[in-house]
């Protein structure tokens, strides 16, 4: 055989990333730039990971960070499941939620849906999220 796709990650794995900003726990995160290095690249001191950063309001998002990290240190990424985010503004069982410019879960207005609200919370709450990033 030839021409061979072999997936990079496969659904149900959390992805590491080097943050190129600040980041905090619970938040929405998105890529942030390209990889240094990795299959066809030299070796840097990034490890191959990809880099992310908050999402910005309304963007698409890859996965939710698992704790706080700081800039050019190594945070996990969860892109599937049932999790929590920090809630931007109040929220309701059932609402659609995108991200505000900071990574929080807001109502979704005018930006990509990044999951559906499972119990309702309070701004600055942890809000129960069913991923749908895809």
């Amino acid at each position: 055989m030839a021409n061979d796709c072999i997936p990079f990650y496969r659904p149900g794995e959390d992805v590491t990333v080097q943050a190129s900003a600040a980041i905090t726990g619970k938040r929405f995160i998105a890529p942030s730039g390209d990889r240094l290095s990795g299959p066809g690249l030299s070796a840097t001191a990034e490890g191959s990971n990809y880099r992310g950063a908050h999402c910005g309001a309304g963007l698409a998002a890859v996965g939710v960070s698992m704790y706080d990290c700081p800039i050019g240190g190594k945070v996990g990424i969860i892109m599937d499941g049932i999790v929590p985010v920090t809630a931007g503004a109040a929220l309701t069982a059932g609402q659609a939620v995108q991200s505000d410019g900071t990574g929080q879960a807001i109502v979704l207005a005018s930006g990509v849906k990044l999951g559906v609200v499972m119990t309702g919370c309070s701004s600055g709450a942890d809000a129960e999220i069913a991923l749908q990033l895809s």
